[in-house]
């Protein structure tokens, strides 16, 4: 008797915590995006923005939880992290992200191509339309 009273109550336990850890499941995509700014930047501010913004117009599908402060690592370790999938987004500097780029160009080479690509008019300009 004693060791079907322990059987029914350990059944008991554990039928109640599968029952309590399952939760309702939701819809929403998180994103994740981490960099090394200090919450005061106006950048930080601008991305904060855009979390609000993509939010909104989602209706609250995709979330963007977002890591300042470099809680996450270097710019180096952050961008290591977007290319394994960890990060869906980031904001490096160009110097970090020139070590991720396979072809390298010298500061001249990317200066002239600079000025090349950003003077260049486009042969059939596309017109966007921002809501």
């Amino acid at each position: 008797m004693k060791y079907f009273s322990f059987r029914t109550i350990a059944l008991f336990v554990l039928l109640v915590s599968v029952v309590s850890s399952c939760s309702e499941s939701s819809n929403a995509k998180v994103v994740y995006l981490g960099h090394t700014l200090p919450q005061a930047h106006p950048v930080h501010k601008g991305i904060v923005a855009f979390k609000k913004a993509l939010e909104k117009k989602s209706n609250r599908t995709l979330i963007v939880k977002i890591f300042p402060d470099g809680q996450l690592g270097s710019e180096r370790e952050v961008l290591e992290l977007l290319q394994i999938g960890s990060l869906a987004a980031t904001k490096v500097s160009a110097a970090t992200l020139s070590n991720f780029v396979p072809q390298r160009y010298s500061a001249l080479e990317r200066l002239f191509l600079a000025l090349v690509l950003n003077f260049r008019a486009p042969a059939n300009p596309v017109k966007v339309r921002c809501n």
